[in-house]
C-alpha cells in the first residue's frame, strides 16, 4: 500500500480536484491522509465529505503549524509501505501510482516528470546526472518532494527532518538528507504530476523568497558539514548562501537596516572565494542597484 500525504491550508478552490485525482487512480491499493493545517475556509467540510464516502481516506485536523508540521503528522499516521506527497493545489495523472509502483522494483525513491502550469504550460523533465546532490543544489526544479514516491522503510531509516518555522526550501533540505544516504533511485520518463504554480511568487518578489530561504540554507550548510560532504559541495552551497545574503539585505532596505543586516548576516562561515563575491557585490554599484532598486529586477 502507498500512503499519500496532503497538507491543506485554505485550499478550498482546488481541493476537490486534488482528492479526485487520487480517488480516480488506476492503482487502488492506497490510503489518503488529508492533514488540515487550521484552514478557515471550507476545506475541512470537503475533506470530511470525501472521508465519509471512502474508507481509504483519513482526515487529520490540526491547529495551524505550517506545512512541515502537517507533513510530519501525516507521515506519523501513514500505514503504507510507500510514501507519496501531494500539494492540495496540484493533482496526479490517473496512472501516477500505477506507473510509479511499476518502476519501483528494488528502488528506495522513484521519480517522475512534471507539468508546470502557470501563465504558460511547461513540461519539466529530469536529466539524470552522476551526482543527484549537485542537481539538487543547482536547480530548484530538482528540489521537490511531491513528484516522487519513497519506500517507507528507507524514509524511516534516514528520518529526514526540517525546521517547522522554515517554509522556503524545506523540500530541498529533506531531500538532501535522503540523498546523502545513497538511496537506490528509479526514474520514469512519464509526465505524471501536475504542478499548479499560478499562485507562486512573481519575478519581482523572488529576491524576497530567496531571502526567506536563508535559515534552511544554514541547515543545509550545517548538515553537509556534519556529514563530511561540505568540501565536495562547497561551491554549490556557497553560491546559494551569497545569493540569499544579498536578498536578505534587499528585504531590509525598506526599513533602512542594511548596515545592521550586513553585520548579522556575516556570522555564517564562508570560504575565501565566496567572501570575495559577497563583499565585492556589497561594495559595488551593482550592490546598490540590487539593494535599492529591487522592484526593477527581472530575476
Amino acid at each position: 500500500m502507498i500512503s499519500i500525504i496532503v497538507p491543506i491550508f485554505n485550499g478550498e478552490a482546488s481541493l476537490r480536484r486534488c482528492v479526485d485525482s487520487v480517488v480516480w487512480q488506476s492503482f487502488g491499493d492506497w490510503e489518503l491522509v488529508l492533514v488540515d493545517d487550521g484552514s478557515v475556509d471550507g476545506c475541512q467540510d470537503i475533506a470530511r465529505e470525501y472521508a465519509a464516502k471512502d474508507a481509504r481516506i483519513k482526515v487529520l485536523e490540526l491547529e495551524h503549524g505550517g506545512v512541515v508540521a502537517a507533513r510530519e503528522r501525516g507521515i506519523a499516521e501513514a500505514r503504507g509501505e510507500w510514501l507519496a506527497f501531494l500539494d492540495c493545489d496540484d493533482w496526479y495523472e490517473s496512472d501516477f501510482l500505477q506507473k510509479m509502483m511499476a518502476a519501483s522494483a528494488d528502488a528506495d525513491i522513484v521519480w517522475c516528470d512534471v507539468v508546470e502550469l502557470g501563465s504558460e504550460k511547461h513540461t519539466i523533465r529530469y536529466t539524470p546526472s552522476d551526482d543527484i546532490v549537485i542537481d539538487l543544489l543547482t536547480s530548484n526544479k530538482h528540489g521537490w518532494l511531491w513528484n516522487k514516491i519513497y519506500r517507507k522503510e528507507y524514509w524511516d531509516m534516514v528520518a529526514p527532518s526540517s525546521d517547522p518555522s522554515c517554509t522556503v526550501m524545506e523540500d530541498c533540505y529533506m531531500l538532501l538528507q535522503l540523498y546523502a544516504h545513497k538511496p537506490k533511485m528509479a526514474y520514469t520518463e512519464e509526465v505524471l504530476y501536475n504542478y499548479d504554480c499560478t499562485g507562486c511568487v512573481s519575478a519581482v518578489s523572488k529576491p524576497f523568497v530567496m531571502g526567506r530561504a536563508y535559515q534552511n540554507l544554514r541547515h543545509i550548510y550545517s548538515y553537509l558539514q556534519q556529514a563530511g560532504m561540505l568540501k565536495k559541495y562547497n561551491a554549490q552551497i556557497e553560491r546559494l548562501l551569497v545569493r540569499s545574503k544579498i536578498d536578505r539585505l534587499k528585504m531590509r532596505t525598506y526599513v533602512n537596516e542594511a548596515p545592521h543586516a550586513e553585520r548579522r548576516l556575516s556570522a555564517i562561515p564562508m570560504a575565501f572565494p565566496a567572501n570575495i563575491i559577497y563583499w565585492g557585490a556589497l561594495n559595488s554599484g551593482l550592490f546598490r542597484k540590487l539593494c535599492f532598486e529591487p522592484l526593477v529586477l527581472k530575476k
